[in-house]
């Protein structure tokens, strides 16, 4: 008989709505892909079958709909029949499933919702368990934080989606595992901090064949060793390390690993383990005994800690997770622009947002703000983000992408966010992929929530996406950016144009109340020519105030439509940091209203 999914009544589901229709059946996807009725294994055997149902457990009680569906199993090239071959797969699914266990799969006019309880899905039950470690380990309980974490990693079998081929997979498959390692990382931050430093050696080991490249698990692994009396097999994985990376990279390792290396040399006695027994080369005694030596440097004194021993909470505080000692202590990152004036409504976007922000951590926590040029969407972005930043204590990093211009590529984003969370310029790695390994590193265990303004591509923003669950994500952009909804399970948040009346009281905000009212059918002439457009009204406002025109004299101005454009250099200071920003996001939309046309489209850039 093949061996079980783990036992569902191990924790708490969440979503007891669902409870009902899916008691019977478990699924995995921390491996190849499993279905379980009980005990019997419930055979899904065509790939096409086995990537939709791994797309829907991806997406576990949420609505996918047919064309989610065609552009993860072909992306940009789907057959003429793809439409029909989901279809097809959707029914089967529904039929091996079976309508005995209470239609967990619902389709409706092309939406499908697959119902699973958190207790059904292993990949639920891993990030469960993740969080109850960090819980339990915040309350001091290392060695049951400890324990929670091996139970979490029971749940992986190989892999994830080892069986699966669909396009989707492997971003999804990358990010998986991201989590995984992450899982590892805390595990070997628990259990050196128990003091359990010899049991560990072996994992590290593995871990470390596995990822020969990752400094931090080398660092933990050398720490162990070396608690454990083996100082020169702490040395000796620090050498294989600079061996490596000077062959196939033509890179040194970092600060981190050096000052632990020396450390390790010299006994360094801040390598004690916390509460833990005397460390360092054993030495013989004048009685006979061997022990550490008594005295001069490598004496041990539990009083005083390196900044690259292993912390004695493992556990982030709340300004971030414990950094390596050449870490700078930067404040908490606070990156978030200044409020837009005349931000008016878009209630039912900002409780969009809420909502996302209230997802448990093994949901999608992710939001796509899109909608065209001018539309406000930063503005609602910054707006929200500023409101919610009780719930990211750990900080807020915002980084405008520019539509994809060279300063805003992942690689100088991914440096700006590093440096913010602490690490030197000169220390920040070279490579985009290195630097993304260390930036979900960083966050790990973080409560952060990351901006990302004005996306050109879901390839541009992909590198920037924590791995941590415990962070949120709020990605502007013209488009939709459907990669994002099919590989990461984003949520559409749709910002249009103002209607009349909310656009004339957004222009009211910007130049007063008294102007307007004193030239009502103006204002609202006005806010028509801007098409509703919260970056045309601004611009039109700073015209109003700037060059002291009257609502009528602006409205003939622009009404005449002689093509004149707007000179956006006399806005502000001169600087013409307007003109630019508003060009730049002209360039890149479809044609606006008439007074959207002249005031995005005169520009000095």
């Amino acid at each position: 008989m093949p061996k079980p999914l783990p036992d569902p009544t191990a924790f708490r589901a969440d979503t007891s709505d669902c409870e009902s229709v899916t008691h019977f059946m478990r699924y995995g996807i921390l491996g190849a892909l499993e279905v379980f009725d009980g005990d019997r294994r419930v055979g899904v055997d065509r790939p096409r079958r086995r990537a939709v149902l791994a797309f829907l457990l991806l997406h576990a009680n949420r609505s996918v709909t047919t064309e989610q569906l065609v552009n993860a199993l072909w992306e940009a090239d789907p057959p003429h029949s793809a439409r029909g071959q989901v279809h097809t797969a959707v029914s089967e699914l529904r039929r091996v499933l079976g309508p005995d266990k209470g239609r967990p799969l619902a389709s409706h006019h092309g939406i499908y919702r697959l119902s699973v309880t958190d207790s059904a899905l292993d990949l639920a039950e891993f990030r469960h368990r993740v969080g109850q470690a960090r819980r339990l380990a915040g309350s001091g309980d290392l060695r049951e934080a400890a324990h929670t974490v091996r139970r979490s990693l029971e749940a992986w079998r190989g892999p994830a989606l080892a069986d699966i081929t669909a396009p989707f997979a492997d971003p999804v498959r990358a990010q998986l595992e991201e989590q995984r390692f992450a899982a590892h990382e805390l595990l070997a931050e628990l259990e050196l901090g128990a003091g359990r430093h010899r049991e560990l050696v072996p994992e590290l080991t593995a871990l470390l064949a596995d990822h020969p490249t990752r400094e931090g698990i080398a660092e933990r692994l050398m720490l162990a060793l070396y608690r454990s009396g083996r100082q020169i097999d702490a040395l000796a994985v620090a050498r294989s390390l600079r061996v490596l990376l000077v062959e196939e990279f033509g890179l040194d390792p970092g600060r981190s690993l050096i000052e632990l290396e020396q450390a390790v040399l010299r006994a360094d006695p801040s390598l004690a383990p916390p509460n833990g027994p005397a460390c360092g080369p054993r030495v013989q005694q004048p009685d006979g005994r061997t022990g550490p030596r008594a005295s001069g440097p490598a004496a041990c004194d539990h009083g005083r800690t390196m900044p690259h021993a292993a912390p004695r909470n493992p556990v982030p505080a709340p300004g971030g997770p414990s950094r390596p000692g050449h870490w700078v202590q930067a404040p908490r990152p606070a990156q978030l622009p200044p409020h837009t004036a005349g931000f008016i409504g878009r209630g039912e976007q900002l409780a969009a947002l809420d909502a996302v922000a209230g997802h448990a951590f093994n949901a999608s926590r992710i939001a796509l703000v899109s909608g065209p040029a001018g539309s406000g969407k930063t503005a609602l972005a910054v707006r929200w983000a500023h409101r919610r930043t009780d719930s990211f204590p750990d900080g807020q990093l915002f980084a405008d992408l520019r539509g994809g211009a060279d300063d805003g590529q992942p690689a100088q984003v991914l440096k700006r966010f590093l440096i913010a969370l602490g690490m030197p310029a000169r220390q920040v790695p070279t490579s985009t992929g290195a630097r993304e390994d260390l930036y979900r590193s960083c966050l790990a265990g973080r409560r952060v929530l990351v901006v990302l303004d004005n996306a050109h591509d879901y390839r541009q923003i992909r590198p920037l996406l924590p791995g941590a669950p415990s962070c949120l994500t709020v990605v502007t952009s013209r488009r939709m950016l459907s990669a994002l909804f099919v590989e990461c399970g984003a949520t559409a948040i749709r910002v249009d144009a103002l209607c009349s009346g909310q656009a004339v009281e957004a222009l009211s905000r910007i130049v007063g109340p008294e102007l307007v009212a004193s030239h009502p059918r103006a204002a609202r002439e006005l806010a028509r020519l801007c098409g509703g457009l919260p970056l045309a009204l601004r611009i039109a406002g700073a015209r109003l105030l700037v060059d002291q025109m009257s609502l009528d004299e602006l409205v003939e101005e622009l009404a005449a439509g002689d093509g004149q454009s707007v000179d956006l250099e006399r806005l502000g200071d001169g600087s013409g940091v307007p003109g630019r920003e508003a060009a730049h996001t002209y360039r890149r939309s479809a044609p606006e209203p008439p007074l959207a046309s002249q005031l995005l489209g005169a520009h000095p850039g």
